[in-house]
């Protein structure tokens, strides 16, 4: 019997176009305030509020660690949950509100009688704001499990995503400043007040939308179980490492994710070392970007129709390929003298294009794993799937701080200081070795993921005749 016959036996729960476009909007309700963070946080504390950046940087690692062990309770949380309001929307809701507050709080312009009061303050609503952002962006990952199990139509929805974060991209990192003059300007807290407004207003609506996309998929009908004990119901907190070793696709998921994280977080660290020193002058940074950002938008979309058609897995790795072939290509030729701008913002935008097919395949990806996880081990539970991915992620990726700093240190960098071949090559090692090396990983985990088009058909398969046991009273 051949695959599409394979295919057409298989009863996929299917979701309207409408509700994967609103629930698209889910991640982008955590992003844009995660934008805003990325782009002015530190900016605000230490311009704003004459903190230091040093000990501002250190509560952002250490909220970060922090973060990373709250994902597995909460994961945990939510996969007990099952109330009248569903699984997931209570948390969705719960974690708008909690970013919203302490985002306004955070940035109302507060000036306290002592710098450890200040620190105080900022160290308290950072960490629950972290608290919120958790709650928001396990529901992304783990409630598409609830919205559709379809090949076809899982990652339609990241591909969704993409075009949406290209659109808050755009405005905060591109007019961010604009609309913060607008405003009143830089030096004035309250400019920062009213952006945080603006943003807790975006948070608000996209969860708004994203909760709709749910709202008739997020209840018990939905939440597959293998059997009538509820496997899931018996998972304790210590059990999140055997989760871990137990389940193949996600340990191979996880190295390959959590590689290009770090890379990409340390080459988004270095950027500005880059077109400086590697460049040759901050004003490169728009000129090669711009183009590339643009042009990343349509690897989403390659990325997607690839794995619509040939399966998230074989997508992902052909993203690979091609950002292992264009990151070696930069480096044996390295475009970067001032004749060769045209050629680098082509070869650049190329390693962008590359770089977004892989990375769009990613969240879906985790809704397979949690399938091979109920197909395995009789257990759904999504969220603790999703929580495993992102603590390695976010233990791997609050380190790339510390490897750029000890880069620069190996380097011996001193702000001004003139260009040495050992400096060139580590910046240039940092931005585009650590994402050749990453990707060679990704590529070679790929090798032992057992989750291809024809698996996942056949897991759709005995997942669901499971489940009609169970409903028959089997």
């Amino acid at each position: 019997m051949g695959n599409s016959s394979i295919a057409s036996e298989i009863q996929y729960n299917n979701a309207k176009p409408w509700q994967l476009v609103a629930f698209a909007f889910n991640n982008s309700a955590t992003n844009a305030q995660y934008f805003m963070y990325l782009m002015f946080f530190i900016y605000y504390c230490t311009d704003s509020l004459g903190l230091s950046a040093v000990i501002v940087g250190g509560m952002m690692t250490f909220s970060r660690i922090f973060d990373a062990f709250i994902d597995p309770m909460i994961g945990l949380m939510i996969d007990k949950t099952n109330t009248r309001f569903g699984k997931f929307r209570p948390y969705m809701f719960v974690g708008m509100i909690i970013m919203n507050i302490s985002t306004i709080g955070l940035y109302w312009g507060l000036q306290l009688d002592s710098n450890i009061a200040m620190y105080t303050w900022i160290a308290v609503c950072y960490v629950i704001w972290n608290i919120g952002y958790t709650c928001s962006t396990i529901c992304t990952k783990s409630a598409q499990n609830v919205l559709t199990n379809n090949p076809k139509q899982r990652p339609l929805v990241s591909g969704i995503d993409q075009v949406i974060m290209t659109g808050l991209d755009i405005l905060i990192f591109s007019f961010g400043m604009i609309i913060l003059n607008y405003f009143g300007g830089v030096e004035d807290p309250a400019s920062f007040r009213n952006f945080a407004f603006m943003i807790a207003g975006f948070t608000t609506l996209f969860t708004i939308f994203a909760m709709a996309g749910i709202w008739k998929k997020d209840n018990e009908n939905y939440y597959e179980v293998k059997d009538i004990t509820k496997k899931e119901n018996q998972i304790k907190i210590k059990d999140f490492i055997s989760i871990i070793k137990g389940n193949k696709a996600l340990q191979m998921l996880i190295v390959a994710g959590s590689s290009t994280k770090i890379a990409t977080s340390i080459q988004s660290s270095a950027t500005a070392y880059f077109f400086i020193i590697v460049m040759g002058g901050a004003e490169f940074q728009a000129i090669v970007n711009g183009p590339a950002t643009f042009v990343s938008l349509a690897g989403a979309f390659i990325g997607v129709g690839l794995a619509v058609y040939l399966g998230l897995k074989k997508s992902f790795v052909i993203g690979q390929i091609l950002s292992i072939v264009a990151a070696a290509i930069i480096l044996v030729i390295r475009p970067f003298d001032a004749g060769s701008v045209i050629l680098a913002v082509v070869l650049i935008s190329f390693f962008r294009l590359a770089e977004r097919m892989a990375d769009t395949n990613q969240i879906p990806m985790i809704a397979d794993v949690a399938d091979y996880e109920l197909w395995k081990n009789g257990r759904f539970i999504p969220s603790m799937i999703a929580t495993a991915f992102s603590f390695v992620d976010k233990m791997v990726s609050s380190l790339s701080g510390l490897l750029l700093g000890a880069v620069l240190g190996a380097a011996h960098y001193t702000a001004g200081m003139e260009v040495t071949l050992t400096l060139y090559w580590s910046i240039l090692g940092l931005y585009f070795g650590a994402p050749l090396i990453a990707h060679i990983i990704a590529l070679i985990a790929m090798k032992k993921y057992p989750i291809n088009k024809e698996f996942y058909e056949k897991m759709t398969r005995e997942n669901n005749e499971s489940k009609a046991k169970v409903e028959m009273g089997a």
